[in-house]
C-alpha cells in the first residue's frame, strides 16, 4: 500500500513538473515604434516590432515563419524587406537576420527559418524596409501581420490581425522641419527649407473663439504636420492641406502661449497655463503630464539625449526625462524670479536661460550652476538666448542691449539697439545676428 501511494505521488509530481516545464506562447503584440520620416535610398528602416511572450521551461520553442503584409503602402517604394531577431533586447539592430531579404509580391512577403526562442521572456523581432531611391515623397511606409501568419513549433498565430497605429512617411529631409521654437536647441532660428521669393497666402485657419489672442508659434514635424496651441488650451495638429489631424486639450480655458517641441520619436511637448508640461503622442493621445508650480510660458528645448529643458513662472528651470509613461525630473534649479525666457542648450548639455531676476543662468547637464551673468540690473530677460557655433550666447534684455556672453560667463560685447528687446535673436550661417527691438529689426 505504501509503495502504491509513493508511486502515485511520484506520478503526480512528474505530471505537475512537466506541465510547468512546457513552454507556451503567452501572447504576440505588434507595434509601430518609429514614426519618423525615411529618405529615398534608406536601408533597414524599422517598420514593426513584434513582441513574442514565452513562458514556462522545458525545450525551446522554434520560430519558423512569418508573413509580412504591406499596409497603405506602394510596394514600388520598398526595394527590400527584412526581419531581424534581437532576442530579449527590445532595441533595433541588424546583427541577426531571420530568413533572407525579400520583396513584396501582391502586397506580402514570407520569411522562413529556424530561430530558437528564449525561455520565459519576451522575444523581439523587427520588420525593416529598404526604401527605393525612386520612392515617391509623401508616400507611407507601413506593415501589418495578419491572422495565422506567424508559425511557432507548427502552431499559427496571432488569433486576430495585428495592425498597429502609426506609419513612416517618405520625406526629402531627415528630422523635423522645425521641431521647436527657433528650430533647434541652440535657438539659431535657421531653417533647412527655402522660403518663397514672393509671399502669397496658401491658406488660413480660424483656431476658434480665442484665435485673435493666439501667441503660440507653430512647429513642423517630418510629415509636414503643423502643431500650434491657442488661448483655449488646445494644441492643434494641422495637415499641410489645412485639414485638422487632431486636437489635444490641456485644460479648458488655460491658454497655450509658447511653442511646442517635437522629439525624434515624434512625441510633442507643450506647456500650458495649467502649470503642466504635457507630453502628447503622435496620434494626439495624452502620454503624461508633469506639474510645475505655476504657468509655463517658456517653450521647451530638446537636447541630443532627448532631455526636455523648460522654464516655469514658478521661478525654476527644469530638465525632464521622458520615461514613456511618466516624466522624471533630472534636475530643477531655482532662480529668484519668474521665467519667461525659452532655454537654449549647448552640445554638452549646458542649459542657458534668462530670468526676471536680471540674470542669465548657465546650468550644467547635472543641474549645477556654472555661472550667472548680470549686466542689466533692474531689467528683465524676456528675450531667449541663442548660441553661436563657437559657444557664444546671445540674448536681448529690457535694457535695450543685445548681450554677447562668452562660454565662461564673461561679457564678449553688448550692442545698444535703443529700446527694449523681447524677442530672441537669430544667427545666420555667416555669424550675422538678427534681432528685433521695439518694432525695428
Amino acid at each position: 500500500m505504501v509503495k502504491k501511494t509513493f508511486l502515485v505521488l511520484l506520478f503526480l509530481f512528474f505530471v505537475i513538473h512537466n506541465v510547468n516545464a512546457v513552454q507556451i506562447v503567452d501572447s504576440i503584440k505588434v507595434y509601430n515604434i518609429n514614426v519618423s520620416g525615411v529618405l529615398p535610398g534608406d536601408t533597414d528602416k524599422e517598420i514593426l516590432r513584434i513582441n513574442v511572450f514565452i513562458s514556462g521551461g522545458g525545450s525551446n520553442l522554434t520560430f519558423e515563419s512569418m508573413t509580412v503584409t504591406s499596409n497603405n503602402s506602394d510596394d514600388n517604394d520598398v526595394s527590400g524587406v527584412s526581419v531581424y531577431y534581437t532576442g530579449s533586447d527590445s532595441s533595433f539592430n541588424t546583427s541577426n537576420q531571420f530568413g533572407s531579404t525579400g520583396t513584396f509580391s501582391a502586397g506580402s512577403v514570407t520569411f522562413t527559418g529556424s530561430q530558437s526562442l528564449a525561455k520565459d521572456t519576451c522575444n523581439y523581432f523587427f520588420v525593416a524596409y529598404d526604401i527605393s531611391a525612386a520612392a515617391v515623397l509623401g508616400d507611407t511606409c507601413d506593415a501589418k501581420i495578419l491572422t495565422n501568419d506567424i508559425t511557432i513549433d507548427g502552431s499559427t498565430y496571432p488569433a486576430l490581425d495585428k495592425d498597429p497605429s502609426g506609419s513612416r512617411k517618405i520625406v526629402n529631409f531627415i528630422g523635423h522641419y522645425c521641431p521647436m521654437f527657433q528650430n533647434d536647441p541652440l535657438r539659431t532660428g535657421r531653417s533647412p527649407c527655402v522660403g518663397p521669393e514672393v509671399p502669397a497666402v496658401k491658406w488660413s485657419r480660424n483656431l476658434g473663439s480665442f484665435s485673435n489672442f493666439n501667441q503660440s508659434s507653430p512647429i513642423i514635424g517630418d510629415d509636414y504636420t503643423i502643431y500650434i496651441g491657442d488661448y483655449s488650451g488646445k494644441l492643434y495638429a494641422v495637415r499641410p492641406d489645412n485639414t485638422i489631424k487632431w486636437t489635444y486639450t490641456t485644460t479648458p480655458g488655460q491658454q497655450i502661449v509658447a511653442a511646442a517641441a517635437i522629439s525624434a520619436d515624434s512625441t510633442i511637448y507643450v506647456g500650458s497655463y495649467d502649470y503642466k508640461l504635457h507630453a502628447v503622442n503622435y496620434d494626439g493621445s495624452g502620454k503624461w503630464t508633469y506639474a510645475t508650480g505655476l504657468w509655463i510660458i517658456s517653450s521647451p528645448a530638446i537636447d541630443a539625449d532627448g532631455i526636455i529643458h523648460i522654464g516655469s513662472y514658478d521661478t525654476d528651470l527644469y530638465a525632464i526625462e521622458d520615461f514613456v509613461d511618466s516624466a522624471v525630473v533630472k534636475w530643477n534649479y531655482n532662480t529668484a524670479q519668474n521665467v519667461f525666457s525659452d532655454p537654449a542648450v549647448w552640445t554638452d548639455g549646458t542649459h542657458y536661460n534668462g530670468s526676471c531676476d536680471d540674470d542669465l543662468y548657465a546650468i550644467d547637464k547635472d543641474g549645477n550652476l556654472k555661472w550667472k551673468y548680470q549686466e542689466a540690473t533692474g531689467n528683465y530677460y524676456y528675450s531667449s538666448p541663442a548660441i553661436g557655433t563657437d559657444g557664444t550666447i546671445y540674448i536681448g534684455n529690457d535694457d535695450g542691449y543685445l548681450h554677447a556672453v562668452n562660454p565662461d560667463g564673461s561679457q564678449k560685447w553688448k550692442y545698444d539697439t535703443g529700446s527694449y528687446i523681447r524677442g530672441g535673436p537669430a544667427i545666420a550661417e555667416d555669424g550675422t545676428i538678427y534681432i528685433g527691438s521695439n518694432g525695428i529689426l
